[in-house]
């Protein structure tokens, strides 16, 4: 459907119609492009590059040249504009050269009133003149020479054909099939970086280096806790970047290799550059190779990093994190590593997470428990990953709890074992633990009773929990009492039992102890009538029990072990 016809009313000013993606020129629009039209005109030199290598492959001319010819014409009739608007509109020719004709067409303009406007996501935005059958991008290209990334725009043809470009504050050069860039180029981009370089010559080396980076320890390619980003120029020179001062790169800052990057064109670094990094934990040998899983890792995020997949905020850490993950062996605390060989060394690196000594004791023998069946990762949730190979990984930030909490449910024992606690102790201990405690170090704080408890119930010829049936239950309720209280031991008894023997047994007890008042409902009739008959020979056993507690020697154990006899055969079944 046409469009529907314009009524024009008498005396209304004629609208003037603008092409898409033009606009109307603002004061500084206009001068800035102003500038850069007559600077075009009268140093058209400056926008084009200088050839400093071969060009040629073979005996065949380089279509760069016939550029170089073309552009030649139109520089030398810059000031012919009716030339000029053939040239820039003519079917056949160099695109480069119809661009440059558009532009200097566009130089001899008395006003600029309107402009287009160029965006492009990596080499940069600038407004510019339409003119001529000449590429958008060829036309800001050039009229915007001053502009180091936009300038190179117009070449990206002969780049494609295996031509290099580069651009710096005082130069654009074409080095041809070369890959080495004009001298002062590199200087130029490490001077427009947000890093800030300094230079050292080692042993014919010149290495580029930010602040805290040992320029020998680059020289000389190795690995330190201080960590940095290497890139080696394939013309010799070195460059190292502190891995804390990449970390400091802002949402809106441009990852460096993407600044390094467009300065060249094709903006391909492989072809100039190697980017590797070095990193190794404190306590790991600067003489020792990083296992291969760490290197690939590293490599694996540089390429993410120059691919700008990665944001370069977040790369230092990242570097750090896969060199700690694919460690082979030892243990990692605090991204410190060590052999964990030497138990006082584990102490020492814990004890500056806080914490009581008996707790850094505790989990360090945890630790190297754990090291000698696997590795694994403890996160600062109180969580293990486990895996077979690799060291153990306690992760930055993971308290002395959380360590505790990972390793408890495999390796309490061995912790106790730390502490020294072995033999009776350590079995009876083990026999009271219930699952995890709440707090580690009100467990631990509560070893020395728990060592005396221990110690008072390994007079008894059995532990709780060994014997079964009503007589189990009996000798439990005895060994409870004795050892923790009357009122722990009637709540047991009065608790629901399984069967009547089992209820019988509670009730003897409670006669025996004289706990029973007021606790009858619990009972039915058949298990007080049977625990009436069994009561005397429970109170026996109290009383051996009573005088084994006070004095362990053996007269005392055979009088128990008889008393215990004695109430089995009350109840029928047989003695232990």
């Amino acid at each position: 459907m046409g469009r529907a016809p314009q009524v024009e009313f008498p005396g209304k000013k004629r609208q003037r119609m603008r092409m898409r993606g033009t606009k109307h020129a603002n004061e500084d629009t206009a001068k800035r492009l102003r500038r850069n039209l007559d600077r075009l005109l009268e140093h058209p030199e400056r926008a084009l590059p200088e050839l400093t290598g071969s060009v040629r492959r073979g005996w065949r001319r380089d279509p760069i040249e016939r550029t170089m010819r073309e552009i030649d014409q139109v520089v030398q009739r810059r000031s012919d504009t009716a030339w000029l608007k053939k040239r820039m509109l003519a079917k056949r020719g160099d695109h480069i050269a119809k661009a440059l004709a558009g532009s200097f067409h566009a130089a001899h303009d008395t006003e600029i009133s309107t402009v287009g406007k160029y965006q492009n996501s990596a080499f940069g935005n600038g407004s510019f003149i339409r003119r001529g059958d000449g590429k958008q991008a060829y036309l800001a290209s050039l009229q915007n020479h001053s502009n180091i990334t936009l300038r190179m725009l117009a070449w990206e043809e002969h780049a494609r054909r295996g031509l290099h470009f580069f651009s710096w504050s005082d130069g654009f050069g074409c080095t041809g099939r070369d890959t080495t860039p004009p001298e002062g180029w590199l200087e130029d981009v490490l001077e427009r970086s947000r890093f800030a370089f300094s230079t050292a010559n080692v042993d014919g080396t010149t290495v580029h280096h930010t602040e805290g980076i040992d320029p020998e320890v680059v020289a000389a390619d190795q690995h330190n806790v201080t960590g940095y980003i290497r890139l080696t120029f394939h013309h010799g020179p070195v460059v190292a970047i502190d891995l804390d001062a990449v970390g400091t790169a802002g949402e809106k800052d441009k990852a460096f290799v993407h600044h390094l990057a467009m300065s060249m064109l094709p903006p391909i670094l492989p072809r100039l550059v190697n980017v590797e990094a070095r990193w190794s934990p404190e306590g790991w040998s600067a003489e020792d190779p990083l296992p291969e899983g760490c290197v690939k890792g590293m490599d694996r995020l540089l390429d993410a990093w120059q691919g700008l997949t990665l944001n370069e905020g977040v790369l230092g850490g990242r570097l750090k994190a896969e060199v700690l993950t694919n460690l082979e062996h030892g243990l990692v605390l605090d991204d410190r590593w060590m052999d964990g060989e030497d138990l006082d060394a584990v102490v020492e690196q814990l004890a500056k997470l806080g914490g009581s000594d008996d707790e850094s004791v505790f989990a360090a023998a945890m630790l190297t428990a754990r090291m000698a069946v696997g590795g694994g990762i403890i996160d600062t949730r109180g969580e293990l990953r486990e895996r077979d190979e690799g060291a153990l990984l306690v992760t930055k930030g993971a308290s002395l709890n959380a360590i505790m909490g990972a390793l408890w449910t495999d390796h309490h024992e061995d912790g106790l074992v730390g502490l020294g606690l072995k033999g009776d102790d350590l079995t009876s201990i083990l026999a009271s633990v219930d699952g995890r405690p709440k707090s580690f170090g009100a467990f631990l704080r509560g070893l020395d009773d728990a060592r005396a408890a221990a110690r008072q119930e390994a007079r008894f010829p059995h532990r709780r929990g060994q014997l079964t049936g009503p007589l189990g239950l009996a000798h439990d309720l005895v060994l409870t009492g004795l050892l923790d209280g009357g009122g722990r031991a009637q709540k047991a008894a009065c608790d629901r039992h399984d069967d009547v023997e089992e209820a019988a047994a509670a009730w003897a007890w409670l006669l025996a102890a004289d706990r029973h008042t007021g606790q009858e409902w619990h009972f039915e009739p058949v298990a007080r009538d049977r625990g009436g008959a069994w009561s005397t020979a429970a109170r026996t056993l109290i009383e051996a029990g009573t005088a084994l507690l006070n004095d362990g020697d053996e007269s005392h154990q055979e009088a128990f072990a008889s008393a215990l006899a004695n109430l089995a055969a009350t109840m029928g079944v047989a003695a232990p």
